[in-house]
């Protein structure tokens, strides 16, 4: 079944350690597909908004990038919400 990781722990380098080497490892031992809100954005896309001068341009792609980050977690939510959905219809059949 999928679950979906809401967790602060990405946002820091010193929790990202723990995040990425204990606790996803840990859940996925016993075989849960994690689906980490932390690796639906990557570090490319960040980065190339974070390299244009502060403009309105620059609002305009961060404006663009939150719908877009926005987007990708409510339909990564969706999946796991629909496995979830799927595990206990399965329970109760």
């Amino acid at each position: 079944m999928p679950i979906y990781l809401a967790s602060p722990l990405g946002f820091a380098d010193s929790t990202r350690h723990y995040l990425y080497n204990e606790l996803i490892p840990r859940l996925q031992e016993g075989g849960i597909l994690v689906v980490n809100p932390w690796d639906l954005t990557t570090e490319e896309e960040v980065m190339a908004i974070r390299s244009l001068p502060l403009s309105p341009e620059r609002n305009r792609a961060l404006a663009q990038s939150n719908l877009e980050i926005g987007r990708r977690n409510r339909l990564a939510l969706d999946v796991c919400d629909m496995g979830y959905r799927q595990q206990v219809c399965e329970n109760i059949l």
